[in-house]
């Protein structure tokens, strides 16, 4: 015979079997319904796509017509865009050509460029003719700026000083201003191949080659200029055998030959009678050379300064009545020589720095030239 307690035990485990069974039941039910779900929505789209597979052929069948009508007619042309209008354009404005050159004119020398030069020889001719000096010193022009300098047919002063870039070929620019009387090219990497363009400027009448190559045969390939009144050769090899060749005499007022070897040839310069300032500082002047300078009554201005002279050479320059200037900074010159100077009434400045001239000299000196000045710098 079974307990209680038995019983009780059977009794929660049918209850837990058929609970079981009852989810087991309505989890199927559940099932089934989703099953019809997914069949009827199958349906609906086969239906769906059924339909719209029937609609294009109907659609390409009414077009068939169409089509057709389309291909007989003439195909209609396109219209034509309508034409924009064309906004008009400024008038591009030109420069004046007074205010391009005046511009020009007042320009520091240095920054003056090929471009430059370049505008104002686009310019129409009468206003290139206003230009009658071209100041260049100093800047990098080349032979292409020369070039455009060349333009200017009444150019009566060129400035080149210390434009390095101008070289012997460039100066072939400059032959046909005619009307050319000044010129420097000093510190230009020039030589004597420059002379065969330079002797074609017959009208020059100041020519600076200061610090350049040119030579005592660039010197006398130059006798064509005639009408030579200044010539500078500063810190060149010229020894002064070259002034024998040339026909400057008549000419030549103002000769600048410091730091070169013309002391030495001095003599070439004898029928120069016509010179009026000679530079001669640290030019190899002895005491016999300086006797060429006898006689050179025209003589306003000499500067004979570091060249060793002395009292001999000092007593030679007789007959400079008209010297106003005298410069002996540097040589051996006393007391002694100052009489040789009693005939220069006009002699307003006498230079003693690095002489032997005394207080008692310059007293002597100011009995005859009064207004005599002394510069002991």
């Amino acid at each position: 015979m079974t307990s209680p307690r038995c019983h009780m035990f059977v009794r929660y485990k049918l209850a837990a079997l058929l609970a079981m069974a009852g989810l087991f039941l309505s989890a199927c039910d559940h099932a089934k319904d989703l099953v019809e779900q997914g069949k009827k929505q199958a349906d609906d789209i086969q239906k769906s796509i059924e339909g719209k597979s029937e609609q294009p052929a109907a659609s390409s069948e009414a077009s068939a017509p169409a089509a057709a009508n389309s291909a007989a007619a003439p195909a209609a042309v396109p219209a034509a865009p309508a034409a924009t209008a064309v906004a008009p354009q400024p008038t591009p404005t030109t420069a004046d050509p007074n205010l391009l050159i005046d511009t020009f004119v007042k320009a520091s020398s240095e920054t003056k460029t090929d471009a430059m030069l370049q505008k104002l020889g686009a310019l129409p001719d009468e206003s290139r003719a206003r230009l009658t000096e071209c100041n260049l010193a100093g800047s990098y022009v080349t032979y292409a700026g020369l070039a455009e300098v060349a333009k200017f047919p009444n150019l009566v002063l060129v400035n080149l000083t210390g434009c390095t870039l101008v070289r012997d070929a460039g100066l072939a620019a400059l032959v046909d201003l005619q009307h050319l009387e000044v010129l420097s090219l000093e510190r230009c990497l020039i030589s004597n191949d420059a002379v065969s363009h330079l002797r074609k400027l017959t009208n020059l009448k100041v020519l600076n080659l200061n610090q350049t190559a040119i030579t005592d045969a660039g010197i006398a390939g130059l006798a064509p200029l005639t009408r030579l009144e200044e010539l500078s050769i500063n810190s060149t090899k010229i020894d002064g055998s070259g002034f024998r060749k040339v026909p400057w005499a008549a000419s030549l007022r103002v000769l600048k030959a410091g730091g070169t070897m013309v002391g030495q040839e001095l003599d070439a310069l004898k029928g120069y009678r016509k010179l009026e300032e000679l530079n001669l500082y640290g030019a190899h002047v002895s005491d016999k050379t300086v006797a060429a300078l006898k006689g050179h009554s025209q003589l306003r201005v000499l500067h004979l300064s570091e060249n060793g002279l002395s009292d001999i050479g000092a007593k030679k320059l007789t007959g400079l009545a008209g010297l106003e200037v005298l410069s002996l900074n540097g040589n051996r010159v006393s007391d002694n020589c100052l009489p040789t100077f009693k005939v220069c009434r006009k002699l307003t400045l006498f230079t003693d720095h690095g002489t032997m001239i005394t207080p008692q000299g310059r007293e002597f000196i100011k009995k005859f030239a009064p207004q005599c000045a002394f510069n002991p710098s």
